[in-house]
């Protein structure tokens, strides 16, 4: 097992642990607030998602921890993977970046924040997204509220030499999938 494949499912599992003492704590040992409560769920949440986010991706993976986040540009060639942030905002801008021949698949993931993904009109996309709290706009498609999933396929996705298979997820916040204008 490699450092990166072993080091977010044990952070994530650190987190949980923390998250549940402040939730008995919470609801034990002190009177609970409704502060504390929500401060430990949130924890649970984020050790949950670091744990089930390190399983999802057999690619190169870049990882941030917060902030603003930028991939793309020219030089840099799309190749399959996964991308995460968890406070902040994930771009990824392929407008400008080597898309070789085939299907590639980008996974795509945030816990709160933003997820943006420019791609060029030529290339095909299928992207799925979901949002448990929040937004997701594919391809133009949006859908907004608790728990919310949408899939996206571009015209002539079938026929495309170049394709790129999308898949993006946030705990709160918004994704977007777009074209270039």
């Amino acid at each position: 097992m490699s450092g990166r494949s072993f080091w977010w499912p044990a952070v994530g599992i650190i987190v949980i642990v923390f998250g549940v003492i402040l939730l008995l704590n919470s609801l034990g040992v002190h009177i609970g607030s409704a502060p504390g409560i929500i401060l430990a769920v949130v924890v649970i949440l984020l050790g949950v998602w670091l744990v089930w986010r390190s399983r999802r991706s057999a690619g190169p993976a870049r990882d941030a921890f917060a902030g603003t986040v930028r991939v793309g540009g020219q030089g840099w060639q799309v190749q399959s993977g996964r991308h995460s942030v968890v406070f902040g905002e994930l771009r990824l801008d392929l407008t400008q970046a080597t898309i070789p021949d085939g299907e590639h698949r980008l996974d795509v993931d945030a816990f709160m924040g933003s997820i943006v993904v420019t791609v060029p009109k030529e290339v095909g996309v299928s992207a799925s997204g979901h949002a448990f709290m929040g937004a997701v706009n594919l391809l133009g498609q949006r859908a907004d509220g608790i728990d919310r999933s949408l899939e996206a396929t571009s015209p002539g996705y079938a026929e495309a030499s170049k394709k790129l298979r999308i898949h993006a997820t946030v705990f709160a916040g918004d994704v977007r999938v777009q074209y270039a204008a």
